[in-house]
């Protein structure tokens, strides 16, 4: 386990060391150039609290963790260099080249979606979605269209999912749902409005939130009991299509999918296959 996955998935840390881990994996850069003070200021925690996550991290000091972080980085960046997750291919392109370009993209979103996934986090997640006594999926635009995809999967095994379509029957939805139920809350960024009215109205319903989002959502997440990670190298602005969210978004949901089936797996193969020769 590199040592962006150990402060990812060490579950040990205090509330104080794990804001020093966010720090160190959502502003990478920054923190390899600082000095312990340095970050043990921006974090407004104590030195003795740097020292102590390095002990969880089994690293032997701070300049250590800086090392093997900036180690990591650099073979995270040359991996993506050649990369473009928004613009993967220009209009002068070869057929050969905008094929070998589209499959990288793929190749690496589902590479960074795997190395962003807390596995505690994600088991916690499908306990939730076996208990609850309804599921709701909650998103927009392409996301939908995923969602449609999952209730089929779960429909075609006897279990129902509620996937609303936008806005009027989202609200509805939302604002009348049960408290204990689930909630799949897909969106890349967080900034539609829709999805922010959704959120609010399902925590106030105790409803149990699980977002997928990329990291640069700034929002959705304040409301969310539980966050799983989309690849976040697509710019949301300026981009051909959604490829790469697209992508991670259904990876995890088929991932979710595969792992609610394992737990109870012969049942659900039974009705699957009854289903299908029907």
């Amino acid at each position: 386990m590199n040592i962006r996955e150990r402060l990812r998935n060490t579950h040990s840390l205090s509330a104080n060391e794990r804001t020093i881990a966010e720090y160190l994996l959502n502003q990478t850069t920054e923190a390899v150039g600082m000095d312990y003070h340095q970050l043990a200021e921006r974090c407004h925690v104590s030195v003795s609290c740097v020292f102590r996550l390095c002990r969880k991290l089994e690293v032997k000091g701070f300049n250590e963790l800086k090392l093997r972080l900036s180690k990591e980085l650099n073979e995270e960046l040359s991996r993506y260099r050649n990369v473009d997750f928004s613009m993967p291919f220009g209009a002068d392109d070869s057929l050969e080249s905008l094929t070998n370009s589209l499959a990288n993209v793929y190749k690496q979103t589902i590479d960074d979606t795997i190395r962003m996934l807390d596995i505690q986090e994600f088991k916690a997640v499908v306990s939730v979605l076996t208990q609850a006594p309804r599921i709701f999926f909650i998103g927009s635009g392409s996301n939908l269209l995923i969602g449609q995809s999952l209730m089929q999967k779960l429909q075609e095994i006897g279990v129902n999912i509620h996937v609303p379509s936008e806005f009027a029957d989202g609200r509805l939805v939302c604002s009348s749902a049960e408290a204990g139920s689930a909630a799949l809350v897909v969106s890349y960024a967080g900034i539609s409005s829709y999805m922010l009215e959704c959120v609010k109205e399902l925590r106030l319903r105790k409803v149990k939130i699980i977002l997928i989002s990329s990291r640069l959502d700034q929002k959705l997440h304040y409301f969310a009991d539980y966050r799983l990670y989309l690849c976040s190298k697509e710019n949301p602005q300026m981009k051909i299509a959604n490829f790469s969210s697209s992508c991670s978004a259904q990876f995890l949901c088929d991932l979710l999918f595969s792992a609610y089936f394992q737990q109870n797996y012969e049942r659900f193969w039974q009705y699957r296959k009854k289903k299908t020769y029907l």
